[in-house]
């Protein structure tokens, strides 16, 4: 997923940077965009491990509650 989220922001820099090539303010309309690419794919990548990890949490929550019980 994390390849995926890379390729997906490496394609939308350079797609950024292929429509706004010919603009006389292009550096500021490149940087903007590209600044606003980075956040949301840092944004998205966190908030994937984050739900990966919780998902772990949950399965270990359960298997310790089955654990306690058959040792009660």
């Amino acid at each position: 997923m994390t390849v995926i989220l890379v390729l997906v922001y490496i394609a939308l820099t350079r797609l950024v940077l292929w429509v706004f090539e010919d603009t006389v303010f292009n550096w500021a309309v490149k940087l903007f965009f590209i600044i606003l690419l980075n956040g949301s794919a840092t944004y998205f990548m966190y908030d994937y491990i984050d739900n990966q990890f919780e998902h772990v949490r949950n399965v270990h929550r359960e298997y310790y509650k089955r654990y306690d019980n058959l040792t009660d």
